[in-house]
């Protein structure tokens, strides 16, 4: 059976967070892999106490304490920067966390925001009890079942859904507000340098790895999104205490992250409703997203994302794979950076990989190309997928000489954009077997390269732990050699079909 996070004991919590997909969730090439380092700083880190030994100076007085890599959203000027938090600081971080007495401490609040009357979170990170299947995939099939499945139940309940979400969430946090929810706003404003607080701790601690500011959080972690649940959990409380001390109006709200669902039979209600949760998020520094609150007395169509609708309507066979993927472009422009953009490129590399004999006789691979990196363009959610077509697709190409000027094509495309470092990582993974000599500028893809290339600011530390994280293995030359140049499908595909069924 699948648990929460917060159902684990203190040791099996220590070990989920410490695992490689919870330290980064977002895909990289399978010869990325950060377990072998972040157990090696557990070690070195056994007992709490002996982090101190090892400072050479406060982490909060360096820039580029994390590896940022940033994401294009829309092929101009929006990005969402994706971090590699310093393995040193997440694995004393996870240590505090999972210590017996501030785990117990921290499950004991969630049980408390748990009754939050009319209120259900539905977000807290799980853990998967099959072996073959990630995490994240059970997330995914969570938010399918917990969310939607049950969005759909409750129009027999009620005759108007709300829809809303936060601006920017993990960006607008602040990071004093942990505290807030962990132990109340009056305990931490008497001392927040008490570190004995673990709410204060954490707080401290995303401090120290984000240049002493103190708005936002890492994204691209699990135990980033577990943080953000303490936050959210606290808004929870006070928005149903606000709520029902008002009056005993009849609601529902399904919470998954910073997305709310809010049921009510009387538009006036849910306009209450969103007032209120509001006024409660401002006094935390969120603010409700106004593009994205809308109602809707249709509830069973609104519980399904239009990106999914979309894709439940197109149909699943076509005369060719140019049509084909003319009409997965048209539905990215519709439903930009969608998952079920991503599902649909998913069927669409099964089509190819089946069918790549066929593609070799043809001479429409360059077009399929061309469309390709239109849809990366604007797409940045689509790169692993779109760069593993392309794999399939060089296959039908005789010489490497024209390889290399297809994918010189591709980047000088991408270079007129700003921050593209998650497109050349994965460039370089379709490029690796072609061409060794091919130059990007992405750190981690420098890495590949040269083991000697820091990712990390480490200069605030000394002794055997910077040496660890200076030169611990981060790329598995193992894999490196053995990979093919077509890239598999268990490399990037974590959507779970049940889904879009």
């Amino acid at each position: 059976m699948t648990k929460t996070v917060i159902e684990l004991s203190p040791n099996e919590a220590r070990k989920f967070f410490l695992k490689q997909e919870s330290y980064c969730k977002f895909d990289l090439p399978q010869y990325f892999n950060f377990s072998n380092l972040l157990y090696g700083i557990d070690n070195l880190l056994q007992n709490i106490s002996n982090f101190g030994s090892y400072l050479n100076g406060n982490p909060k007085y360096y820039e580029h304490v994390n590896h940022i890599i940033l994401g294009n959203k829309d092929g101009k000027y929006a990005w969402r920067p994706l971090q590699l938090i310093h393995p040193a600081i997440y694995v004393n971080l996870v240590h505090n966390i999972t210590k017996e007495e501030n785990w117990n401490y921290i499950k004991n609040k969630f049980r408390e925001f748990a009754k939050s009357e009319g209120i259900k979170c539905l977000s807290i990170p799980v853990v998967s009890d099959n072996k073959k299947r990630r995490d994240k995939a059970e997330q995914i099939s969570t938010w399918w079942k917990k969310v939607e499945q049950e969005s759909i139940k409750l129009s027999l309940d009620y005759d108007y859904i709300f829809n809303t979400d936060i601006t920017d969430c993990y960006g607008s946090v602040y990071t004093h507000s942990i505290g807030w929810a962990l132990h109340g706003r009056e305990e931490c404003k008497k001392d927040q340098r008490n570190l004995k607080l673990i709410g204060n701790f954490i707080d401290t601690t995303l401090r120290g790895m984000n240049y002493g500011q103190t708005n936002g959080i890492p994204q691209g972690n699990v135990l980033s999104d577990f943080i953000a649940e303490m936050i959210l959990g606290y808004a929870d409380r006070l928005l149903s205490d606000d709520l029902n001390k008002k009056s005993s109006d009849n609601y529902c709200i399904l919470r998954y992250r910073d997305d709310y669902r809010i049921f009510v039979n009387n538009l006036q209600v849910g306009e209450k409703i969103l007032k209120t949760l509001s006024e409660k998020l401002f006094i935390l520094n969120f603010k409700l997203n106004p593009d994205k609150t809308i109602s809707d007395n249709d509830i069973i169509l609104s519980s399904i994302k239009k990106d999914k609708m979309a894709w439940l309507e197109l149909k699943d066979s076509y005369s060719n794979f140019q049509k084909e993927l003319l009409i997965i472009y048209k539905f990215s422009k519709l439903y930009p950076n969608s998952g079920s953009l991503v599902r649909l490129l998913n069927n669409f590399y099964d089509k190819v990989e089946k069918n790549s004999k066929n593609l070799k006789r043809g001479g429409d691979v360059e077009i399929l190309i061309s469309i390709l990196t239109g849809i990366m363009h604007e797409n940045p959610r689509t790169i692993p997928v779109c760069v593993a077509i392309m794999s399939i697709l060089f296959e039908g190409i005789p010489k490497n000489k024209n390889k290399k000027e297809l994918i010189e094509k591709i980047r000088k495309k991408f270079q007129k954009i700003p921050n593209i470092g998650l497109l050349e990582i994965w460039l370089q993974r379709l490029t690796y077997k072609i061409d060794t000599n091919i130059e990007y500028d992405e750190k981690l893809c420098k890495r590949v390269k040269d083991n000697s290339v820091k990712i990390w600011d480490s200069k605030w530390l000394k002794g055997s732990l910077k040496d660890t994280i200076d030169t611990g293995e981060i790329v598995k030359e193992e894999k490196l050699g053995k990979m093919s140049e077509t890239i598999s499908k268990n490399e990037f595909d974590i959507f779970e079909k049940e889904y879009f069924m």
